[in-house]
């Protein structure tokens, strides 16, 4: 795989978790204010309201700071939630640092790891749902149990699209109860041969 994905450091106290808001963000510690918990994560909503409303004729430096703002959003809400789905770590921001070296990070190393992370306790009795990157594993269910036969072929797919745009959703005509009946049934009845 190209790229890396370097490891993170989530114990920061909460002076170094100031400075490195600061740094990447350009936010100061008196505008951050109760936004950081005390856990070191800082609030989605708060972070949306950041990055919103860039101007044409920003300075270079707000223009990054804006960036990473967002790629923050980005990570706390769609590649590695957390329970909360309001939070995310400011621990991601050392990921963001150097804005040119962006493209070089294997994300997906990293949200596959977390995926993995949010799924071990979602095999317990009594669980009801997880937090994770859901289109990562809805993608490789789509892959490797193709005789499901709840999802169609994208005719338009193209390499190098994300693999979850060569499928489609079909939409069967009962009710949700019904729906994952048939579907338990049809996962049971699945010969290991129909596993790719």
């Amino acid at each position: 795989m190209a790229g890396e994905y370097p490891g993170m450091h989530n114990k920061l106290d909460r002076t170094c978790a100031y400075r490195l808001i600061e740094e990447t963000l350009g936010l100061p510690k008196s505008e951050v204010g109760d936004n950081l918990d005390s856990h070191r994560n800082l609030h989605l909503d708060w972070l949306r309201k950041k990055f919103k409303g860039c101007k044409k004729r920003e300075k270079l430096d707000t223009t990054k700071h804006k960036a990473r703002t967002y790629l923050l959003y980005m990570i706390g809400c769609v590649m590695c939630p957390d329970k909360t789905c309001n939070r995310v770590g400011v621990h991601h921001l050392h990921l963001l640092r150097d804005v040119e070296n962006l493209p070089s990070i294997c994300w997906r190393n990293g949200v596959l790891a977390h995926l993995f992370k949010e799924l071990t306790p979602a095999t317990r009795c009594g669980t009801k749902s997880f937090i994770g990157c859901s289109t990562l594993l809805h993608a490789w269910i789509f892959m490797h149990f193709p005789g499901l036969g709840r999802f169609g072929y994208q005719e338009s797919f193209r390499e190098p699209m994300p693999m979850i745009c060569k499928y489609t959703s079909t939409a069967l005509e009962r009710g949700q109860r019904e729906a994952l009946v048939v579907l338990r049934e049809r996962i049971d009845d699945l010969p290991l041969s129909d596993v790719a």
